[in-house]
């Protein structure tokens, strides 16, 4: 490792720069000395992964290099290497010198200089090649499609795309994001080619109206939109400029999937009848949800000062990509405790995760004297949570929960953990309890993490507290 924190060599490859860095891998840029060229090299951090977590990222390594290595279509990412290597296994990738739609959209100046109708065009074509290659993304979403000053188009992170051996469909498995996932990807139903493209529709949508269009104040919300049978209401989009688009949007979002466009070229054809109808920028004040804009301008519920000690915290464990998770964060955080419980999960390490919800409790009642109540006063008799000085939880109090020896952040999330979540959470969110703790156990490194993604779905303060402190003491029993 070199002294501005590059490896020497990853393969024959030279790494030279950091192009983007998260809590499992990194992505650099490096030169191939052979060919004579710059590529971008995705590496996972294999120290950090548990055998059983490190399993399933090879998989998806494997899938990623697999599935965009068969798409050789100019608006798609192209893979050059793949090497599974024991300690650091990792993808080469074409560069691309451009900017994650996401923050095109985000903003309201490169939004302006950005044909948006001509990127989610270039997002179906590459979606019609490679769908024509039996090949589904299944992570359609903005931030997957980078665009080239030039405004090329290229969609990237084919990590869970589904490479059908026939015709058949996947079952069981929710992988995606909720703000442009299917419903079937939620529920766990067959899922084809036509889950992408309800994806782009949202996209579309989002492009037109600046926001997703199921995008809820948290998951919770997102995925009961998802789930709810009635389409989607377009009665202001009927209303005003962007009517023409109307018919295109509704068939894109149906719920259904036989209800949708059977394929990428037809939604193509559907969007060339609009015409030349130029749509209406959607205004600024609109794009609330997962803004990325300064402190400064931040119309916050939270301090600016908050924000950036929150920032400078992270960034000891994550780099410059602190700022960015505590912006995204912010957005969607409804209270100070679930702000924490957000950012806990840009973590990895189990020793981070402890050390930053120390300093920044994910549920400061539970960890600073009793369990609320709804008058906001802790029960004479309720167990309470408290720090025994070392980083791990013991409880006291009447039918307290001594005796836990074990951190949470040392207990896997195993099957029958997610079954005790599931008993605990249902109460409170319904049957949608069972697709929450299957989306927070993906890449949950420990038990902490995981009660804590799922403690910051909860609104209300008091129900939040009192699922954990049940959770943690299902825990302690397993």
């Amino acid at each position: 490792m070199s002294e501005d924190g590059l490896p020497s060599a990853i393969g024959r490859y030279r790494p030279v720069g950091i192009v983007g860095s998260g809590a499992i891998g990194t992505v650099y840029r490096a030169h191939d000395p052979l060919i004579d060229r710059f590529v971008a090299i995705k590496v996972i951090r294999g120290e950090v992964l548990n055998a059983e977590v490190r399993d399933e990222y090879l998989k998806r390594f494997r899938i990623e290099a697999q599935a965009a290595g068969r798409c050789a279509h100019a608006n798609i990412v192209a893979i050059f290497d793949f090497a599974d290597e024991e300690s650091h296994p990792f993808i080469v990738m074409e560069l691309v010198q451009g900017r994650p739609f996401s923050q095109i959209l985000r903003d309201s100046a490169l939004r302006a200089e950005t044909d948006c109708l001509g990127v989610i065009r270039q997002t179906l074509q590459a979606l019609a090649y490679a769908h024509e290659q039996r090949i589904t993304h299944r992570d359609i979403k903005p931030a997957n499609v980078i665009v080239t000053s030039e405004g090329q188009a290229k969609v990237t992170d084919f990590g869970i795309a589904r490479v059908e051996q026939g015709s058949q469909t996947q079952l069981g498995e929710m992988l995606g994001t909720p703000n442009y996932m299917a419903p079937e990807q939620v529920n766990g139903g067959a899922v084809d080619h036509r889950a992408d493209l309800f994806a782009s529709a949202c996209i579309l949508y989002q492009i037109l109206n600046g926001r997703a269009p199921f995008a809820g104040r948290n998951m919770t919300e997102t995925i009961a939109k998802l789930l709810d049978q009635a389409p989607l209401d377009l009665s202001d989009m009927e209303n005003g400029p962007n009517a023409a688009y109307v018919p295109v949007i509704r068939r894109g979002l149906a719920k259904k999937a036989a209800d949708r466009f059977p394929n990428a070229e037809s939604f193509l054809e559907a969007l060339d009848a609009v015409g030349d109808v130029k749509p209406t920028q959607p205004e600024d004040h609109t794009l609330v949800l997962n803004s990325v804009s300064s402190f400064a301008s931040q119309e916050s519920r939270f301090a600016p000062d908050e924000l950036r000690a929150l920032e400078t915290d992270l960034a000891r464990y994550t780099g410059p990509i602190a700022r960015l998770k505590v912006k995204q964060a912010a957005q969607v955080a409804t209270s100070l405790s679930e702000l924490h419980a957000l950012l806990s999960t840009a973590l990895s390490r189990p020793e981070e995760v402890t050390a930053f919800l120390k300093a920044h409790p994910a549920d400061p009642a539970s960890l600073h004297g009793g369990t609320a109540h709804a008058g906001g006063t802790a029960g004479t008799g309720a167990a309470s949570l408290h720090e025994d000085g070392h980083g791990h939880h013991t409880h006291s109090g009447a039918g307290s929960l001594t005796g836990i020896s074990r951190s949470l952040s040392v207990i896997p999330v195993t099957p029958q953990l997610q079954e005790a979540a599931v008993e605990s959470l249902v109460r409170l969110v319904g049957p949608i309890a069972k697709l929450l703790v299957s989306q927070a156990s993906k890449d949950a490194p420990d038990a902490r993490t995981f009660v804590d993604r799922l403690t910051a779905q909860i609104k209300r303060p008091e129900d939040a507290a009192e699922f954990k402190r049940r959770l943690t003491a299902k825990i302690s029993a397993l």
